[in-house]
């Protein structure tokens, strides 16, 4: 009788160490920047995971899912409201961005099966050669150059007050405060001064996906502000510029000579070919009855300031679209789904100069913008220049 409670108490003892490390690998995942910011998908990955540890093997359904999890109302229809299918296919993406990067040494790897939704934690075996990471970074990894990332700083304006407030058709720091009366009679003898002290979330998680990159391969990269550097600093150094022309003066004079620009208020295509459109502007729509919307951002490595630098330019008018780009610059997968078309030898012998368009797919509810998805649109080699 003693052996068999001791054999019983083992067992008791491995499992609740087996679940105490899942549980772990869960609040890792969740806190991670994959997840950090999409209250909805964190709902809707712990309601798989806790309702798969049960001993009931029957499958999930989107109905269950939708109204439980992502809080749909009764009566909900999957079939008119994908969110539940867009939503498991944005975890399922996130998960392995997840064991690309930062989880690429944990001991198991969590899962969601498909044609079932449950969730699995399985041994980490798959590895991570980082080998079409490595190649895109490649002229900042292998080069003796400083390496230094410049970030949009959008301009607010505040009033002595207190208030704050923010339009993106105002980022000029000289004529800012007046155009705005012009613009808003109604504030009066309101005095405001420019003002630097946020930045957008899209911004701050592609910074942390460069940043975390460079990181890992071991090569240093300094972030920096419009202001804070110099023509001479980055003469000298290669380049990495984020975010959007009109809050970081330095996109608008490196962006070149390329087939794609970024103009006023959307991607202008200077050479359409077959089946591309002359500009590309974010819209949204109807997916029956879920409210989705598109954005596009664009990729450009060109020439740095000195024959041996180079200069990339992830660069969109949406938040949320710069920290898709920085996803897709940062992610083994994404990465290897760039068309061949861009170079033959690729991965091998990537072009040193070129520009990518992608297309962001999100979901559109309130303020929560989820399921980034980054796919290339169309792409070119870039003339020298």
């Amino acid at each position: 009788m003693r052996a068999s409670s001791g054999v019983g108490f083992k067992i008791r003892i491995r499992v609740s160490d087996e679940s105490s490390e899942q549980s772990q690998l869960l609040q890792r995942i969740l806190a991670s920047r994959h997840f950090a910011q999409s209250e909805m998908l964190k709902r809707v990955l712990r309601y798989l995971v806790d309702h798969s540890k049960k001993e009931d093997t029957r499958a999930i359904s989107e109905w269950e899912i939708g109204t439980r999890a992502v809080g749909r109302p009764e009566p909900f229809h999957p079939r008119e409201d994908p969110i539940v299918r867009v939503s498991l296919s944005s975890i399922r993406q996130r998960l392995e961005s997840y064991f690309e990067t930062e989880g690429r040494e944990e001991p198991l790897r969590l899962e969601i099966s498909k044609g079932r939704y449950r969730a699995l934690f399985v041994p980490n075996e798959k590895g991570h050669a980082g080998s079409w990471v490595r190649s895109f970074w490649q002229p900042y990894f292998d080069n003796a150059r400083p390496n230094i990332l410049v970030h949009s700083e959008p301009l607010f304006l505040r009033e002595p007050r207190g208030a704050r407030f923010r339009d993106i058709r105002l980022n000029n720091p000289e004529t800012a405060p007046q155009r705005a009366k012009e613009i808003w009679p109604e504030l009066g003898a309101w005095s405001f001064q420019p003002y630097y002290g946020y930045l957008s979330v899209g911004t701050v998680y592609c910074m942390l996906a460069v940043i975390g990159t460079f990181h890992d391969a071991g090569v240093a990269i300094e972030p920096k502000s419009p202001r804070s550097c110099t023509w001479q600093e980055l003469r000298h150094s290669n380049v990495v510029l984020i975010g959007s022309a009109a809050a970081n003066s330095y996109i608008q004079s490196l962006e070149g000579k390329g087939n794609f620009e970024l103009q006023d208020d959307c991607i202008g295509n200077l050479d359409p070919q077959n089946g591309e459109r002359p500009k590309y502007y974010g819209e949204r729509y109807m997916d029956g009855k879920l409210p989705r919307h598109k954005e596009y951002a664009l990729i450009t490595r060109r020439p740095g300031l000195e024959p041996d630098c180079a200069v990339t330019i992830i660069a969109a008018f949406h938040a949320k679209a710069i920290e898709a780009a920085g996803q897709f610059v940062t992610s083994e997968d994404q990465l290897r789904g760039l068309p061949k078309a861009l170079t033959r030898n690729w991965p091998d012998a990537l072009p040193r100069h070129f520009q990518v368009l992608i297309e962001v797919e999100m979901i559109d509810i309130g303020d929560e913008l989820v399921n980034v998805r980054a796919t290339p649109l169309t792409q070119r080699v870039m003339p020298v220049a």
